[in-house]
């Protein structure tokens, strides 16, 4: 698979803290519909280089190859199937979370 991503400024960090996850589930997917994937997925990243003055922005590309874990993705797929079997934890008062869902919840009256 690949994933284009977008800054505003060079990237500084390895990308696989945040995107591992994400691009593992994507390859689980890719193979459970019949496509290989190699264990391999990309990442493109664009960030501006130059803005002219005619509003044109060049921007600098930079790929990055990561290697994928479709066992871990099994893995996240089904901590997720049994998270979502349990019952439904009571909602706290100082949760922002839990806030949202019951404001949410009144806005489809």
């Amino acid at each position: 698979p690949l994933d284009y991503k977008t800054r505003g400024y060079e990237l500084k960090e390895d990308p696989r803290r945040y995107y591992q996850n994400q691009l593992d589930c994507y390859c689980l997917m890719l193979e459970y519909s019949g496509f290989r994937t190699k264990g391999l997925a990309y990442l493109l990243y664009y960030w501006p280089e130059q803005v002219e003055q005619n509003g044109i922005v060049r921007f600098h590309v930079k790929p990055v190859k990561i290697e994928t874990n479709i066992e871990s993705a099994k893995k996240t797929v089904k901590d997720a199937a049994k998270l979502l079997s349990l019952p439904m934890p009571k909602s706290n008062p100082d949760c922002e979370y839990c806030s949202l869902v019951t404001k949410r919840k009144g806005e489809r009256k």
